[in-house]
Parts: C-alpha cells; sequence; structure tokens
C-alpha cells in the first residue's frame, strides 16, 4: 500500500461539513489523509503551486468555473467530486474514501467499516433532529419516542436533575431507572456544546457515543442526551488497526520464529555497513546452518523440525545484544549481524558461544534431541566491502567448520580462497606433503602437577613447506577435510608419533603417555580398530601409552554407537579421552556411560582464571566432577601464573600450555627430556 499522504481539496465546503468529513476519517486512523479548505474559488491562485492533489470537493455551482477548470487540468491525477444539491456528508464520505481505494490507499475491509460507522452516525444525527422536533409537540408524545427509540435517551432539566431515562439508556449505563434519576447532571457537561464525544467503560466494557443537544423540557431550558453503543464498531476498527499491524510486522520477519527476515536482515546490513564505513568500526557476519537438520524433518516430521528451529531461534536471540541482528534466512540458516566489534576474536567467541548453545540438549515434543549447527564468520573490512561478499564468505566459512565435523566455528579463510586455480596446486601440494614427509608432529609436554614432571606428550601436526616454511595447522586441516585427505594425516600421525614415543622409551626416557586426536569421520570407521591393533604391533609401545582424545561434541553424536566403539577401544586397553570438555554439554547420564579415562578442560574455561567468577566456577565444578568418577583431569591452555596456583588448589592431575612448555619438534623435546625437566625448577 502507497504510504504517502492523499491530499483533498475542499472549496467552499461549509465548516460544519468539513468537520464532519475530517472526523470520519479521524475515528478510522487510515489513511493518511491531509485536508485542506479554500473557503472561496476567488482564492485558487494560492494554491496553484500544489501539484500533489489527490480529490478536489467543491459545490455545483462553481463546477466548471474557469479557474477551477485551468487548476484541474494542471493536475495529473486529480478526481473531482461534485455532490448532488441533497447529498449529506455520509455519501460524500464514501465517494472519498472509494477513490482512496483506487489509489491504494485504503483496503476494502476498511472501506467496508469506515461506511457502516458514517451511517451509524449519519442515523443518530437524524434521530436527534427528529426529536427535538417531537419535543416541541407534547410531553406525551415525547415520552412514548423516547421509550421506542434504539438510542439512549436522557433528559436533564435546568435544574441539572436527569428527569427522563428509556431502557436503553438503562442499559448503556448500566445504572437502575431510580439511581438514574437521582443524578446530578456532571456526568454530561462535557457534551453541553451540542457536539458529538464520547464516554469509554460506560456500563461495563462498552464505548459509548453521546450527544448533548440544548432543547425545551417543560417550558424551561433543558438538556437531551443521545447515547449510542458503537462497541461493535469500535472492535471492529481495533481488529482492523491490528490487522495491518500483524501484516505490517510479518512483512518483515519471519512467519515461524519471528526473527527478522531476508528483507529486514538486508536492510540492518545495509545500515550496519554505512555506520562502519562512517566510523571506521568493524562488524562480523556469522552464518550459522543446521548439521543434519534434514534427517530431523525425515525421521521426526515437520513439527518436530519446525520447534527446533523456533528453540534455536530463541536461543540465538537471547545471546545477543540489541543493537545486534539474527534473522533467519531460509531453511535452517540464520544470519547474525555483529556490530560495533572492538577485537575481531569476540566474532569467533560469539560464533563458539553459539555452536555451544545450540548443541545443548532440546526438548522438542516426547523427543529430547541433540542437534549442533556450524559456523562460519566474515569480518568487515577484511572479507568484503559489501553486503553481499560478506555474506559469501560467511557462508564459505560455514562449509570449512562443517568439515570439522558437528558445531565447528570458523573464520572466513582469504589466504586458501585467492582462487580456484591456487587451491588446486595447494591440494595437490598437501598431497604430496603426505606422501614427500613433509608433515611432522610436534610435541607438547603434559606435566603433573604433583611431580612437576613431564608425563606425557599431546601430538600436534605441522607442515614443514619447503617454500613457506611452517604451516598453521589451522590453514591446512580444514582443506584436508574438504578433499577427503584428514584421515590419512589422522593416520600418519598415530603412526610416527607412536613410533616416537617409542624410540624416547628406548632411550630410557621412561614410558611416557602419547595423545592422539582422532578426527569424527575416522573415529566412526570399522578401520579404527584394526589401525590401533596395526600400530600397537608395528612400534611395541604398550597399550595404556596410547591416548585417544575425542571431542566432547563428537561423543554426543549418536550416542550408543559412541559408547560401542568406545568400549571395544578400552577393551584393547588403550586410553581414552575427552577433549574440549565442557564445551559440549553432555548429559551426565551418558558421561557415567562413557569408558574414558581422562577429561580435558577446554582452554576457554582458564580465560581470565581467577577473577572470571563464572569460568571459576565452571572449572571447578568439571574438576570436582571428575573427582568423583575417577577420572583424570588435565587442563589446556595454562599461560599465567595465577591460573597455575588454581589448578593446583583444586588438585587438578595435569596441565599443558605455554606457561610450561611450546609444542617442540623431535629434536627440541628430546633436549628437554635430557634435561630431566621440572616444571617448578623453570617458574
Amino acid at each position: 500500500m502507497d504510504n504517502r499522504k492523499l491530499t483533498v481539496l475542499l472549496i467552499e465546503v461549509k465548516e460544519t461539513d468539513s468537520r464532519q468529513i475530517r472526523a470520519y476519517f479521524a475515528q478510522v486512523e487510515s489513511p493518511q489523509v491531509e485536508f485542506i479548505h479554500i473557503e472561496s474559488h476567488a482564492f485558487m491562485p494560492t494554491v496553484y503551486e500544489m501539484d500533489c492533489v489527490d480529490v478536489i470537493l467543491l459545490p455545483r455551482k462553481i463546477h466548471n468555473d474557469q479557474h477551477i477548470q485551468e487548476y484541474v487540468n494542471s493536475l495529473l491525477d486529480a478526481t473531482i467530486v461534485v455532490p448532488m444539491d441533497n447529498a449529506d456528508i455520509s455519501q460524500i464520505v464514501q465517494e472519498i474514501v472509494h477513490i482512496c481505494l483506487l489509489k491504494n490507499q485504503f483496503n476494502a475491509t476498511l472501506l467496508e467499516e469506515t461506511i457502516d460507522y458514517a451511517q451509524d452516525r449519519k442515523q443518530l444525527t437524524q434521530t436527534i433532529d427528529f426529536m427535538q422536533q417531537e419535543m416541541a409537540a407534547s410531553k406525551d408524545s415525547l415520552e412514548r419516542l423516547v421509550a421506542n427509540t434504539n438510542d439512549g435517551i436522557v433528559v436533564v432539566d435546568s435544574s441539572g436533575k436527569v428527569c427522563l431515562v428509556n431502557s436503553t439508556a438503562h442499559e448503556l449505563l448500566g445504572e437502575s431507572g431510580t439511581d438514574i434519576l437521582g443524578l446530578n447532571d456532571c456526568d454530561f457537561n462535557s457534551g453541553a456544546k451540542s457536539e458529538v464525544g464520547e464516554l469509554n467503560n460506560v456500563g461495563g466494557n462498552r464505548s459509548t457515543e453521546i450527544k448533548v443537544v440544548n432543547t425545551q423540557w417543560q417550558g424551561e431550558s433543558a438538556r437531551m442526551v443521545f447515547l449510542r453503543d458503537v462497541t461493535e464498531q469500535k472492535r471492529a476498527l481495533a481488529e482492523l488497526a491490528q490487522t495491518r499491524k500483524t501484516e505490517q510486522f510479518f512483512a518483515y520477519h519471519d512467519s515461524l520464529t519471528s526473527l527478522p527476515n531476508r528483507q529486514l536482515l538486508m536492510d540492518r546490513l545495509g545500515q550496519t555497513m554505512a555506520r562502519a564505513k562512517r566510523y571506521a568500526h568493524q562488524f562480523a557476519v556469522l552464518f550459522i546452518d543446521m548439521d543434519g537438520f534434514q534427517e530431523i524433518n525425515n525421521s521426526l516430521g515437520h513439527e518436530i523440525g519446525d520447534a527446533v528451529l523456533k528453540k534455536t531461534a530463541d536461543r540465538l536471540q537471547k545471546a545477543l545484544r540489541k543493537s545486534d541482528t539474527v534473522a533467519r534466512y531460509g531453511g535452517d540458516e540464520f544470519f547474525v549481524v555483529l556490530d560495533r566489534l572492538t577485537d575481531s576474536a569476540v566474532a569467533y567467541k560469539v560464533g563458539r558461544k553459539f555452536a555451544d548453545l545450540i548443541a545443548q540438549p532440546m526438548q522438542c515434543g516426547d523427543y529430547e534431541l541433540n542437534v549442533s549447527a556450524s559456523v562460519g564468520i566474515s569480518l568487515f573490512p577484511d572479507d568484503g566491502q559489501k553486503e553481499g561478499e560478506l555474506m559469501t564468505r560467511a557462508v564459505k566459512a560455514m562449509y570449512d567448520a562443517k568439515r570439522e565435523g558437528p558445531s565447528g566455528c570458523r573464520y572466513f579463510n582469504k589466504t586458501l580462497e585467492e582462487s580456484n586455480g591456487e587451491i588446486g596446486i595447494f591440494e595437490q601440494s598437501l598431497d604430496r606433503a603426505i606422501r614427500n614427509g613433509e608433515l611432522t608432529p610436534y610435541f607438547q609436554p603434559q606435566i603433573s602437577l604433583a611431580s612437576g614432571k613431564i608425563v606425557g606428550f599431546e601430538a600436534l601436526v605441522r607442515w614443514i613447506h619447503p617454500e613457506k616454511g611452517i604451516i598453521a595447522p589451522a590453514d591446512f586441516i580444514p582443506l584436508a577435510e574438504k578433499h577427503g585427505l584428514i584421515n590419512k594425516i589422522d593416520e600418519f600421525m598415530l603412526r610416527s608419533a607412536c613410533r616416537q614415543i617409542k624410540k624416547w622409551e628406548d632411550s630410557g626416557y621412561g614410558a611416557l603417555r602419547i595423545s592422539v586426536n582422532v578426527n569424527a569421520n575416522l573415529f566412526r570407521k570399522k578401520r579404527l580398530l584394526k589401525l590401533i591393533a596395526e600400530v600397537i604391533e608395528e612400534t611395541g609401545l604398550m597399550p595404556k601409552q596410547l591416548c585417544l582424545e575425542i571431542t566432547e561434541t563428537q561423543v554426543m553424536q549418536n550416542v550408543e554407537n559412541t559408547i560401542k566403539i568406545l568400549s571395544k577401544l578400552r577393551a584393547m586397553h588403550v586410553g581414552l579421552a575427552i577433549d574440549d570438555f565442557g564445551t559440549g554439554y553432555s548429559s551426565l547420564s551418558y558421561l557415567k556411560r562413557f569408558p574414558v579415562d581422562i577429561l580435558k578442560i577446554d582452554r576457554a574455561f582458564l580465560e581470565g582464571v581467577p577473577n572470571d567468577h563464572e569460568n571459576v566456577a565452571i572449572t571447578t565444578a568439571i574438576v570436582a566432577l571428575a573427582k568423583s568418577m575417577a577420572l583424570e583431569v588435565v587442563a589446556e591452555g595454562l599461560e599465567e601464573p595465577e591460573q597455575l596456583e588454581f589448578l593446583q588448589n583444586l588438585n587438578c592431575d595435569e596441565v599443558q600450555g605455554f606457561l610450561v612448555g611450546r609444542p617442540g619438534s623431535v629434536d627440541a623435546i628430546t633436549k628437554l627430556l635430557r634435561s630431566d625437566y621440572c616444571m617448578y625448577a623453570h617458574l
């Protein structure tokens, strides 16, 4: 519907008629109509500058005036309304409203209600005129008319006493006849100017229109009060107004989740970008896609699928600031705009938080579901200067995250996306690196807090590129997952790490433990058990020296199958650790069933410790939980002495992090072992 005002020019229209016409449109509150009243067509030159007049209302006697015709001919889209000499106001209003409708300024339902309202008021006016005439005739005639009319009527004499009331007035005012007859006329003083007004909530929840006119009663001055129930008309108009608000809301919001839709998202993203360019600040675009959502729809039905989407939308919305936007883009896809970022790292923390929130168990109908979502992040201005660029790159980052497994979160990697040709070359280089031994394990020490000694290592892959030097895992692991090379990397790491730990043992450095990460894809492969057996046999390593690390998110996918795999590994006497514990919201009832040995506290929960009270509480609870289940606890990401002291006070078993040992090459770690390293001697 067109939102501009409709301009109506009233030429030589009576002032009383003009007021009534305006009143009709004010009652229905739509469309936006501007009235301009010209008292005489002789003043027409003053409005010649107005070129946006839609309706001209004028008497028949001046219809053919030369000035009028010249002005009308200069307008492009004006409609002239020339009422018949005996036309009443309601007919004129209907004519104007019809024009509004034709100009797409009014909806048809509202037109109908407006006309009904106008006709009711016309009837009331006619009733008043008729009653005034009859009152002059006789008291008996008046009383008969008062008793039989459908309007409520109250007569107030010159002394202010209510002396005549009909049954309709009793009903509308909600008073007994005796009570009304004794009332003072103060309730009707507001209408003493013979103008139409309204009494709200008279007689309960009704809306009653009131008009007071001066008249004669038994030869003396009096006032007659006319009452009419307009509750239904007001209700209908209120419902229409609410319907229009609802229609306007869902023009820009998703009907299922009530989140902003695509149209509103693009508008807000455009505004955010304009502010960012003006004030030179960062913002982020996050794309969130549910993992395996189609399976929920197919197996449990669309009703459950819709419930999952609504709960997901609610969790996302509650986690955002008011200045941010989350929108449903379609299906199981959501976009988030994070405005005014002081640090790009905040975007990753929020993305990780979203993935973790969605991964919490959802009660949907009779089902408790464990769902997950992958998150991709693009940053302004680094990843794009246009809305479409940022959205496309956030989507690409999401697909990189999805290849990590459920609940992944990734920044857009511009280096790896330079061109399809470069990606092809990079893929070939990675494949060659596996074959040519350019991949190598680095080892990060795991330190016992009781002794300060090294008790094991976590194996971390590094790519020693002949031209680019050391390439970080974040720059090639996603690509390896994308092209199906990740299992080769994990198998290489498993064999080479176990082989090296056995060499150190043979060199007299003790039976150290080696922890190796296993990706979700390899973990589900039947080949895993055979591979582990082969590696143990080839290297001569004791099974208990090998610890496989599986993320908490991984173990919560297809729980029953996970338990079967873990049980078979336990039967081989291989150590098992849940990595990143605390981020996957695993159920305690499931945790009791997992045959694991170690819980690794995610590095995020050590941030800010001991000053971050929330992280202190979470870490304390994880350590207490592990102790109660006779599990060892390893804390990752140790970087500050205060964190170390905090963990010592909790009786945490082991730590790893830059404070006590950075990842190192075989030569660097051999030198460290040769020195009989003790953490406490170096702090």
